[in-house]
């Protein structure tokens, strides 16, 4: 089973723990880039990565935060954008004075 974020995690991580199955987690939260911490947030984070075979971050600054910030390594894996199929297209502005 894969999650993301805590509180996916967490409950997958006891789900995975009664049923016997493998628990892969990544890690999206921009809020685990803090430095330090808040301490729930890294009770909570301590608590689920050692149930976890597999922990993902999806940048570099991330993983190094998680490791610095509660002792776990993390391997990277970024987040990935067909940027030919998702790009910026600026919309023209309308003109908001004539109403049809």
């Amino acid at each position: 089973l894969h999650a993301h974020f805590l509180e996916a995690g967490e409950p997958a991580a006891a789900l995975c723990q009664k049923k016997g199955l493998p628990f892969f987690y990544t890690e999206h939260a921009s809020q685990l880039h803090q430095s330090p911490l808040p301490p729930a947030l890294k009770k909570r984070a301590q608590a689920l990565y050692p149930q976890t075979q597999g922990l993902i971050a999806v940048s570099r600054s991330l993983a190094e935060n998680l490791q610095k910030e509660t002792g776990f390594a993390a391997r990277v894996i970024p987040n990935m954008v067909d940027t030919a199929l998702f790009h910026y297209d600026p919309v023209p502005a309308r003109d908001k004075g004539h109403f049809t």
